[in-house]
This record gives C-alpha cells, sequence and structure tokens, in this order.
C-alpha cells in the first residue's frame, strides 16, 4: 500500500514541478494523467513482473498511445474542454519514467531495455515495500508539490 502511494504521489509531485499547470483544467488533466501514469508499470504484475511495463519501451509505446487517444478527443470535441495534449501526454510520460526510477533502488531491479536484453538495473538491494524507502519517496514528493505550490500561490486557479 505505502508503495502505491509513493509511486501516485511521486510521479505527480514530479509532472507538477516539472510542467507548471498555470489552469485548473491544464492541473486536472496533468494530475489525472499522471496518476495514472504513475501506476500503469505495475499492471504487469501477473506476468513476467517488471519486465513486461517496466521498460523504456513499453513506456514511449503507452505515451504516444495516450497522446493519440488525447489528440483525437481534442480534435473531434469529445471533451466539453479543450486539453494541452502535449503537456497532458508529458505528464503521464514523466510519471510513468518516476516510477521506473523509483523502482531501480530495489533488490529486484528493472529491466529498462527488455524486450531487447533481460539484464536488470538495480542499485542499493532495497525492498519495493520498505516502509522507509517509500516514506522517503513520499516525502521528497511531499517536498516538490510545497515547492510547486509555493512558487504559484498567485495562479489564477
Amino acid at each position: 500500500m505505502a508503495k502505491l502511494l509513493a509511486h501516485k504521489m511521486l510521479g505527480l509531485a514530479i509532472a507538477y514541478y516539472t510542467l507548471r499547470p498555470t489552469t485548473f483544467v491544464q492541473a486536472v488533466a496533468y494530475g489525472g494523467l499522471a496518476l495514472i501514469g504513475s501506476v500503469i508499470p505495475d499492471l504487469d504484475g501477473l506476468h513476467k513482473h517488471r519486465m513486461t511495463l517496466h521498460n523504456m519501451f513499453s513506456c514511449l509505446i503507452t505515451t504516444a498511445i495516450v497522446y493519440t487517444i488525447l489528440l483525437v478527443m481534442n480534435q473531434y470535441r469529445l471533451l466539453p474542454i479543450s486539453i494541452d495534449v502535449i503537456g497532458s501526454a508529458m505528464a503521464y510520460l514523466l510519471a510513468y519514467l518516476s516510477h521506473l526510477v523509483a523502482d531501480i533502488p530495489t533488490g529486484h531491479g528493472v529491466a529498462l531495455l527488455y524486450p531487447v536484453s533481460r539484464r536488470r538495473l538495480s542499485i542499493l538491494g532495497l525492498r519495493y515495500d520498505s516502509i522507509v524507502y517509500n516514506g522517503l519517496l513520499v516525502a521528497l514528493a511531499t517536498w516538490l508539490l510545497y515547492s510547486y505550490f509555493t512558487s504559484v500561490a498567485t495562479a489564477p486557479f
């Protein structure tokens, strides 16, 4: 449970801190897609965990799919409002990448180049469910969110 919270908060925080949404619509679009991107890699838990979706190819392919869906929805006005398609897809990408990077210090590591290579990148050998490690990720995310929100205190939303 702590791992899921850490991934969600870190993905959201990195997307907000990096992309700096300035409107309510941007904040909702970026936040929603960041939350989705931060948990998508763990959908491979039932089959070849940390391989099928824990790699750069899956990250880029799913980001391209998200971008295409958003572009079509925006062009055909399938949403009640117009959204920033590139920024929203970037939020998804950043959150997905944050998940991969956060899993590297664990003992299982991440096969970043799968299916080209099955070699896993792993440093520190931490447990993926370590309360201390996940607590540090949540603390980092909290600091990034605090930094973002205090720097945009005069934003229109």
